[in-house]
């Protein structure tokens, strides 16, 4: 009887927190846009828009320990690329940067530097994705951006940036001060 009062309580709180978030002014409910497993790491990530926010919410959890890290804003689409944050991960744990593009750009290559480490800057290609018709209606966010996650096994910082369209044109060639 405890579990199922215990599962009850959690249940509530849970439901609770969510219309926190969906809140007021907004049905936009944060819907979950990609998801994935790396280096014993389970993530994903959601978004929504919130009281007329884009807001972008990233979770982690492997057996020891769960995260969660969140932003809101009122920033337009991104004309090239960005990204607004990410997980660096300590003592061997896994890094994870959220990038949004334009939606124009359907492939990102970055040069990603080490910091306090020996390794040697290193390219990486991504494939970005977009919010399909249902997760954006029911988010209430626009289909005006595209997205990905890049994965690392060690603390990072993005050096360079290169965003090819669907035809493998650069639209996006910029270096970036390494922000660690």
């Amino acid at each position: 009887m405890r579990l199922f009062a215990l599962i009850a309580v959690l249940s509530a709180i849970a439901g609770l927190s969510l219309s926190a978030i969906a809140g007021a002014g907004t049905s936009g409910r944060f819907v979950l846009a990609d998801s994935g497993s790396f280096a014993g790491t389970d993530w994903q990530l959601a978004m929504a828009r919130v009281h007329r926010e884009r807001c972008y919410a990233f979770f982690t959890a492997d057996e020891l320990w769960a995260g969660e890290s969140r932003v809101c804003g009122n920033e337009p689409p991104p004309k090239g690329w960005t990204h607004p944050f990410g997980e660096t991960g300590e003592d061997g744990e896994p890094s994870f940067d959220v990038e949004l593009t334009s939606p124009r750009i359907h492939e990102l290559n970055l040069l990603l530097g080490y910091p306090g480490s020996d390794r040697e800057p290193s390219w990486h290609r991504l494939r970005t994705h977009v919010l399909n018709v249902r997760q954006a209606r029911k988010s209430h966010m626009p289909r005006d951006f595209r997205f990905a996650v890049m994965e690392e096994r060690q603390p990072f910082c993005v050096e360079a940036v290169e965003g090819l369209d669907r035809w493998g044109h650069v639209l996006v060639n910029e270096t970036v001060p390494c922000e660690y």
